[in-house]
């Protein structure tokens, strides 16, 4: 019976630690932009940018709403 409840006990606490969240992204900032919200998923971007990019660097970001398309102008 002992060995019983130590085996309950366990796996209660393997499914607690599995639901347990770690996800650190897009901690920080939180933007505002027409009523969506939006975060960077990176503090820096490295990007080596080529002729073939005509001048646009696509930067990732996190959105609060992904059911429409979503246009952010990032001027640095």
């Amino acid at each position: 019976m002992k060995i019983y409840l130590i085996n309950i006990c366990a796996a209660i606490t393997l499914c607690l630690a599995a639901l347990t969240s770690c996800n650190t992204d897009a901690e920080g900032t939180i933007y505002d932009i027409n009523g969506e919200e939006l975060a960077f998923a990176s503090t820096q971007m490295n990007v080596e940018v080529t002729a073939a990019d005509n001048g646009i660097i696509r930067v990732p970001v996190y959105r609060g709403n992904t059911s429409t398309e979503s246009t952010a102008n990032i001027r640095g």
